[in-house]
């Protein structure tokens, strides 16, 4: 993997910025992380492609709320194959315009002219940099960047462009996103609401079941019928739901790489697939005891509780399986004719799927080195101190020849039911959760009830309702008005999930919701409207195949599965209003844990109101840690009075055409635009579905004299209300107390850490100047980490 570079200087004092604050949060505190190691066999991916799938366990591993991150997924980066870049791949101007020109920088700043002379770093280097950018994601427990939550998500998922400059995806939760960094999170279905803050799914605490997940270039972004850029689109099958859910616009990855009329970037036709990441990263709390050790003189620790979900064997758990990879772009025929209208009959005769069967070339395993250590274990490192933890009953085991041969290279584990307890509810096979440190496994039946109770209980952990997750402030929510919600329906939405938050969401005409903004704006005026009825006329077709069409499955079908597929979360399946059918989307537009919208006009899914509203000093002594905006307006020698990034020469929906013709003054975010006003709406129309005694209420007069047409759940969760459910004034905790949100502005996927998730060795939680030491700290090791490795 070839390192990221680090655009300046500035970037080296932030590390050194990190080591003296990671000093200073060891010397205040001493605390129990343990690294998760879990081995996995190499796939054997062939290079370069365009597309993979396979099918991914959705399961609760964390029994008790989560304080560390901890997930497994992937990580796909572009190749760049030989000549592929004539200029630099990444914008020189990103090297100069913090700290101004340098000796080593002088040609890195002004006219695109000017700026092909910059041989600084990557510029100068044979490939020039390569492509910049990664898609990242998976499941798992992310509590240094998302919502307070105790149930595995799915990344869905997180991309990046340049330097980790700006993030796409789901990743909206993670800062504030100015209009014009938006295009990373293109919404395609209709039925399928994609939250700020990760999809969740059915289950409760015994969440089990697998999720196949698809990687594909499509033609789904087209702007013209002469457009060939990438669109690489997640593409999901699930139980509940089948299909595409967003793409990645060809303005993300233009905005901050295509600086040249000669730029190439992961959206160029050319582009593929050059490497794939996939495994477990993360870690696990612990806390232990002040005043028991075992006859070592070894004090007693426990770990958050976690566990292992049994296969239909009864012997195995299997986390991924069915790899697949698809060399070309078989799709786009296909779905070309599809959403122009040429091909008929896709719905019934599951087109979609068996052309992918037939693509789809089985991914094998390449070795098993990886596998050298096989049994799990958690690693401590700390100053002067490392001691492991083993014999925890779960084994990588090499897969047969057969289940290669026709399931992808499965990554499975065999679990030792005399190590683990596997008598509890949900098919999980748990693990000890005691040991001494120093690193002996210890059964609940071989630690003193004594000792047990003198382990202290792990600190309050929360997570406060981050600005990110919306409403969309100043800047960042230009683009959620104009052009703005649909004219026939631009009501606020509002559902719960099964994480125990509310989103407030609205319903757009596809082609005007606010990630789609800067395609059209960066276009000539005379082709935005074009390209607009375009692209808007073949959503319409695709929309109309629903939620219930397989794109593709597993290998051997859906019964070979070692466990059946899981269903996504109920609240963030809908229907459409009446007369919006096909065309339409909706886009979160705010996400609150356990607090109700204020503003929120139409209730649907399963509740009417809050159930378990905040204490109004939940969020009390929980400092915000705030980074601010990305600088824009270059300072120093001889970059005075520029803005990066500047103009940028896009892919232009003919490739054939002259990119002069299409050179665009990325804008400015105005940064004096003021907040929105919220309106509260004490009597919202209460829609929800299938719940015994519920009627809607009267159309509120915020709202207007038009009957409501609200989007209902399909099939309410299975924790619905049953008694009469009516519409209720807002809650009291609502309102009454503005939280103290946080809002991490650079964590990548792979955060390791985090203030409130790093816990004490003395029992004690971290103190508050520990905590926002241990933030700002996380932050950077997070985004250097990801840099550098």
């Amino acid at each position: 993997m070839t390192p990221s570079p680090l655009p300046s200087a500035h970037y080296w004092s932030m590390i050194l910025l990190l080591i003296v604050l990671l000093q200073a949060s060891f010397i205040q505190s001493a605390k129990i992380e343990l690294n998760f190691m879990l081995g996995t066999p190499e796939l054997d991916w062939e290079y370069p492609f365009k597309g993979w799938s396979y099918y991914i366990r959705a399961f609760n591993m964390m029994r008790e709320q989560p304080r560390s991150e901890v997930g497994w997924g992937q990580w796909s980066k572009p190749n760049a194959p030989d000549n592929f870049n004539s200029v630099c791949g990444i914008h020189p101007m990103g090297f100069t315009c913090e700290d101004g020109t340098t000796t080593e920088t002088s040609n890195c700043a002004g006219t695109y002219t000017e700026m092909e002379k910059c041989d600084y770093w990557v510029c100068g280097e044979e490939e020039k940099g390569g492509i910049r950018g990664s898609i990242e994601g998976g499941m798992g427990y992310w509590p240094g960047y998302t919502l307070e939550k105790s149930q595995v998500t799915w990344m869905v998922p997180g991309s990046t462009t340049a330097n980790y400059e700006m993030f796409g995806g789901t990743f909206l939760n993670d800062r504030p996103q100015p209009c014009l960094n938006l295009g990373g999170a293109v919404r395609i279905s209709n039925r399928l609401l994609v939250p700020n803050d990760f999809i969740s799914f059915e289950g409760g605490a015994n969440i089990d079941g697998f999720l196949g997940y698809m990687l594909q270039a499509t033609p789904i972004g087209k702007r013209a019928a002469t457009d060939t850029a990438n669109y690489w689109t997640i593409i999901a099958d699930s139980a509940n739901f089948k299909g595409p859910v967003m793409y990645m616009s060809t303005w993300f990855w233009d905005s901050r790489l295509s600086w040249h009329p000669q730029s190439k970037n992961w959206a160029s036709p050319d582009a593929a697939l050059g490497y794939i990441a996939r495994g477990f990263e993360g870690r696990i709390s612990a806390m232990q005891s002040e005043t028991h050790t075992d006859g070592s003189n070894n004090k007693f620790a426990r770990t958050t509780e976690w566990g292992m979900p049994l296969d239909s064997d009864d012997l195995h758990s299997t986390l991924f399986t069915g790899h697949s990879r698809y060399p070309d772009d078989w799709l786009t025929a296909l779905l070309d004719g599809i959403m122009d209208g040429t091909e008929s009959d896709s719905a019934e005769d599951a087109k979609l799927k068996d052309a992918a069967m037939a693509a789809r070339i089985n991914v094998g395993c390449s070795s098993t080195d990886s596998l050298e250590t096989k049994e799990a274990f958690l690693e401590f490192e700390g100053e002067g101190e490392t001691f492991t933890i083993d014999g925890l009953g779960v084994t990588a085991t090499d897969a047969s020849d057969a289940d290669i041969e026709s399931q992808g290279c499965p990554v499975k584990y065999l679990l030792d039911k005399t190590k683990l307890n596997c008598s509890g509810p949900g098919n999980m096979c748990l693990a000890s959760k005691f040991f001494t440190v120093g690193g002996e496994r210890k059964a609940t039946d071989d630690v003193p009830a004594a000792a047990q109770s003198s382990i202290p209980d792990f600190p309050i952990h929360r997570v406060d309702n981050r600005r990110a997750t919306g409403p969309p402030a100043g800047p960042e929510r230009q683009c959620f008005e104009n052009p703005g919600p649909a004219a026939a329906d631009s009501r606020m939405y509002c559902t719960r999930t099964n994480t125990k938050s509310w989103i407030g969401f609205k319903w757009y005409r596809f082609v005007d919701q606010p990630e789609l903004t800067n395609v059209f704006a960066s276009l000539p005026e005379g082709e935005r409207e074009t390209a607009k009825a375009y692209m808007q006329s073949r959503i319409e077709k695709l929309h109309a195949l629903g939620k219930d069409v397989p794109w593709f499955d597993f290998p051997g079908g859906e019964d070979a599965l070692p466990a059946a597929k899981v269903s996504i979360d109920e609240s963030l399946l809908l229907n459409p209003p009446d007369g919006m059918e096909v065309g339409f989307v909706p886009i979160p537009i705010t996400q609150r844990m356990r607090v109700r919208p204020t503003d929120c006009e139409v209730v649907v899914g399963s509740f009417a109101e809050e159930p378990e509203p905040l204490e109004d000093d939940y969020y009390d002594n929980f400092d915000e840690v705030y980074f601010g905006r990305e600088q824009f307006e270059c300072s120093g020698t001889g970059v005075d009075g520029m803005t990066y990034p500047g103009s940028i020469f896009g892919l232009p929906p003919d490739p054939t055409a002259d990119r002069l013709n299409y050179e665009y003054v990325v804008p400015i975010p105005d940064l004096a635009v003021e907040d929105a006003v919220i309106v509260p709406v004490s009597n919202p129309v209460i829609a929800l579905d299938d719940v015994e005694g519920v009627t809607a209420s009267p159309t509120p007069a915020t709202i207007g004299t038009k009957s409501p047409t609200p989007a209902n759940d399909e099939n309410p969760a299975t924790d619905a209300p049953t008694n009469a459910v009516t519409a209720s004034p807002t809650p009291a905790t609502i309102g009454t107390k503005s939280p103290t949100p946080a809002n991490d502005e650079n964590p990548a996927t792979d955060a390791l850490t985090n203030a409130d998730e790093e816990m004490e060795i003395d029992g004690a939680a971290s103190s508050t100047s520990s905590a926002s030491i241990f933030k700002v700290a996380t932050v950077l090791a997070v985004v250097f980490g990801t840099i550098l490795f």
